[in-house]
């Protein structure tokens, strides 16, 4: 096995534990597949876009542009969706820590 390949496993098993450590965090949230905890009469839901799709997106780093961009939805919507789940600023103060910045 060349280096190259160790290192591409390494990057495929990291990804894989960074997921399942999302889905845990949602989980304990109570934000599950396929449910949404905004309005669900209000015309700006998209509703083949669940929270748990924002919010694993969102815990694995993705900013809400990017986020807003790979889904579909606008930047101010993604933002809103994670302000109604309320993680937006847990997220964000996970994120920071993952970068190697400290949380105040």
């Amino acid at each position: 096995m060349t280096r190259t390949e160790v290192l591409r496993k390494i990057k495929e098993k990291q990804r894989e534990v960074a997921i399942q450590v999302a889905q845990e965090a949602l989980k304990e949230l109570g934000i599950e597949p396929g449910k949404l905890s905004v309005d669900e009469t209000s015309s700006n839901v998209r509703r083949d876009v669940s929270d748990y799709e924002i919010g694993l997106l969102y815990f694995l780093g993705y900013s809400t542009y990017r986020i807003a961009s790979r889904l579909g939805l606008s930047a101010a919507g993604v933002k809103y969706r994670l302000e109604k789940m309320g993680i937006y600023e847990y997220a964000n103060d996970l994120t920071m820590y993952i970068n190697g910045n400290t949380v105040e």
